[in-house]
């Protein structure tokens, strides 16, 4: 059986920022980048090192647009309830 991998890393929701620049990254800014675009799994690691308080104040400034519908619904009702 093939082993399906769903996790999302740091460089592919940054894959436009050159990896010597990323330390100089805003938290906000890298917060946004993993709830529009990073899996749950990186959306989790998140949460475990900024805090939920933290993502859920980020998530609640972000214009709806930036998800999917369902991500939008998924993150907002399950993840950060």
């Amino acid at each position: 059986m093939n082993k399906v991998e769903f996790n999302t890393t740091l460089d592919e929701v940054l894959w436009d920022i050159n990896p010597k620049y990323r330390g100089n990254i805003p938290e906000d800014f890298l917060i946004k980048r993993i709830l529009s675009h990073g899996g749950v799994f990186l959306i989790m690691g998140a949460i475990k090192k900024y805090g939920k308080n933290k993502i859920k104040e980020v998530f609640e400034k972000m214009p709806k647009g930036s998800f999917l519908p369902k991500k939008y619904l998924y993150i907002k009702n399950f993840i950060l309830l």
